[in-house]
């Protein structure tokens, strides 16, 4: 479950764990599952946390794109990075009332194209920043963080589709 901090909700390192799990058991069930880089993980979570204390900032938009970027970077896992980036990125803003309201293949182009270094983190920024609404939490209540996260997130496959070779 994930974790508040002052008012901000916060992914746990068991969060992202289980979104990886989750993302390979629906999409891509034959790829191994797994944690390759533990403290890497560990440091990809920490990242919005540490960013916010010493940048001082509460913008959620360079927390999620600092935990964004945290997990694609580091290769924490066997398999599915990206989409576990881009699927933890979308979970920490609906856990604080946004979600992303875009096209599914733009969704996809800007995580590839920060991946492969076309884009910056403050392209990123930018383009989370101008495609970002309110949600309502209260549907998080009920514990259904993978469905609400399903019908945020469509563009999973396609992400897969994009991404599953450079995983």
């Amino acid at each position: 479950m994930p974790t508040d901090c002052d008012g901000i909700h916060f992914l746990l390192v068991e969060d992202l764990i289980a979104i990886n799990r989750w993302l390979i058991e629906t999409q891509t069930p034959d790829e191994p599952i797994g944690v390759i880089k533990p403290n890497e993980l560990d440091s990809a979570q920490q990242k919005p946390g540490m960013y916010r204390w010493y940048e001082q900032t509460e913008d959620l938009i360079i927390l999620v794109s600092v935990l964004i970027a945290g997990i694609a970077d580091n290769h924490c896992f066997a398999n599915a990075n990206k989409r576990t980036a881009a699927a933890a990125g979308m979970m920490f803003f609906l856990l604080n009332g946004y979600r992303i309201e875009a096209p599914s293949e733009h969704l996809v182009d800007i995580i590839v194209s920060y991946v492969v270094k076309t884009a910056t983190l403050e392209d990123l920024q930018n383009w989370l920043a101008y495609h970002l609404v309110e949600f309502d939490t209260r549907i998080l209540d009920s514990g259904e963080y993978f469905s609400a996260l399903q019908a945020q997130f469509p563009a999973a496959s396609l992400l897969y589709k994009t991404t599953a070779q450079q995983d």
